[in-house]
């Protein structure tokens, strides 16, 4: 990767590193399970690094624009709570067998999410877990599909 040009953050996941897939920072070529997605402001590629080499050869060097500074802030504060998730739900999707999607809907308090499970168009099961959205909720969303290629994901705001 070039120090010659910036950086915009544009996706960021995680995935462990059994599953990744062979997923390798194209900065440092170590193997990833934090991932990031990075697009270059001159060449206009895609890049895939890891969280590590964006906070020591991008921020270091001034290379990542601003609001993509505060989306990596707020994915790094999140990760512990999306690996926790991302394990938790997966457990899930294992014992329902059938699960063709997922809704995420964040209720209109703003104090919890409530997560459905489907089989086409039937709910086959309600979470009943209150998570709190404390959380980068597109980065637990962009992992679980990353894991889970065959199931759709999407966050309902209500």
């Amino acid at each position: 990767m070039s120090l010659e040009q910036t950086y915009t953050l544009m996706d960021k996941f995680y995935i462990p590193i059994l599953e990744s897939l062979g997923h390798c920072c194209q900065n440092c070529f170590k193997p990833l399970a934090n991932i990031a997605i990075v697009k270059g402001e001159k060449d206009n590629k895609t890049y895939s690094i890891g969280f590590d080499c964006l906070e020591t050869f991008l921020l270091n060097n001034a290379l990542l624009e601003g609001k993509s500074i505060a989306e990596f802030e707020k994915a790094k504060k999140s990760l512990p709570k999306v690996k926790n998730l991302l394990h938790y739900y997966s457990e899930q999707i294992k014992q329902l067998q059938r699960v063709s999607s997922m809704t995420f809907e964040i209720i209109s308090s703003g104090r919890w999410i409530e997560t459905y499970f489907y089989s086409g168009e039937k709910i086959i099961w309600n979470d009943s877990e209150k998570i709190k959205p404390d959380f980068d909720i597109e980065m637990l969303i962009h992992s679980l599909r990353a894991k889970h290629q065959t199931i759709s994901f999407q966050n309902i705001t209500k």
